[in-house]
C-alpha cells in the first residue's frame, strides 16, 4: 500500500513481514496511524494484513456541532459546506477550522471517508466500482480513483481482486 494519509484514524494489524513505515520510522505489530498521518505499508505479496478504521465522531469528546456535521454528512455526503454550517450554526470557515482541530483533518477528508463508507456498502453488495463510485456522488471515475489512492494508497480496481472483505456497521 503506497504512501497515503486516510481521514480518519487507521489501526493496522502488520504481522507476517508487514511493516509500517510513518515518517521515518518502521513498526510491525499492531499500529495506530492517527488521521491524516502519512504513511506506507509494505509486506510480502499475499500476506494478510487487518486495517480497521476509527469513525471520525466515535471519541465523546468530540464537540456536538462537529459531531452534528458528521451526522448530516453521513446522511448526505453531497451536502454542501454551506448546509453544513447553517445545519450546526456556524460559518463555514468557523466549521471548517473546528473540524481540523477536533478531527485532526480537513472537512474535505471526513467528507471522502464517508463517502469511502458508501462505497465500501455498494462493493459489499456487488456493485461495480463504477456504480459504487456514482452512489457516493463522485463526479467521475477519474475524481473516484485519485481520492482512492489519497485515502488508501492504492487503485480501488486493486480491491476488486484482493478478497477484501469489509466489515460496516
Amino acid at each position: 500500500v503506497g504512501r497515503h494519509a486516510c481521514g480518519v484514524t487507521c489501526i493496522v494489524e502488520a504481522t507476517h513481514g508487514v511493516t509500517v513505515t510513518l515518517k521515518r520510522s518502521r513498526q510491525s505489530g499492531r499500529v495506530v496511524i492517527p488521521a491524516g498521518v502519512l504513511h506506507e505499508v509494505t509486506g510480502p505479496p499475499g500476506a494478510p494484513v487487518t486495517f480497521a478504521y476509527v469513525e471520525p465522531d466515535a471519541h465523546e469528546t468530540v464537540d456536538r456541532r462537529v459531531r452534528r456535521c458528521v451526522a448530516a454528512l453521513r446522511a448526505d455526503p453531497s451536502l454542501t459546506t454551506t448546509s453544513l454550517a447553517r445545519t450546526v450554526g456556524l460559518s463555514e470557515s468557523r466549521l471548517r477550522h473546528l473540524v481540523l482541530e477536533q478531527l485532526g483533518v480537513p472537512l474535505v477528508r471526513v467528507r471522502w471517508w464517508l463517502q469511502m463508507r458508501v462505497v465500501a456498502k455498494a462493493l459489499s453488495r456487488r456493485r461495480s466500482l463504477t456504480h459504487a463510485a456514482h452512489e457516493a456522488g463522485f463526479s467521475d471515475a477519474a475524481h473516484f480513483t485519485r481520492t482512492f489512492r489519497r485515502m488508501f494508497g492504492f487503485a480501488p480496481s486493486t480491491l476488486l481482486n484482493a478478497g477484501v472483505v469489509f466489515g460496516l456497521d
